[in-house]
């Protein structure tokens, strides 16, 4: 039994390392995307039109939305796996 709870343990962890990276590859095409927005000159910008300039801004509204909606996944999947975690330690306590 106990091997089948390290098992689980290392593929739990295995799975929030992909979701890291995940995240952090993620947050570099927000953080170019944000890089981008910032080298548009603020008076005079030279589109081909309003729609076109609105489209981009929503598409990169939606890039960070998904971006943070992504770290509070993360954030919840390693909230309740540590809970598990600790809950499984204080039962291992109380059995000794």
């Amino acid at each position: 039994m106990e091997r089948e709870k390290d098992t689980l343990v290392r593929h739990i962890s295995r799975s929030h390392l992909e979701l890291a990276k995940i995240l952090h590859y993620k947050s570099e095409v927000a953080a170019h995307m944000a890089g981008l927005i910032g080298q548009i000159p603020d008076k005079n910008p030279a589109f081909a039109d309003i729609e076109t300039l609105m489209n981009q801004s929503v598409n990169v509204t939606r890039n960070v939305t998904s971006y943070l909606s992504s770290l509070a996944d993360l954030e919840e999947a390693l909230a309740t796996n540590l809970g598990l975690a600790v809950k499984e330690l204080e039962s291992r306590e109380e059995h000794e």
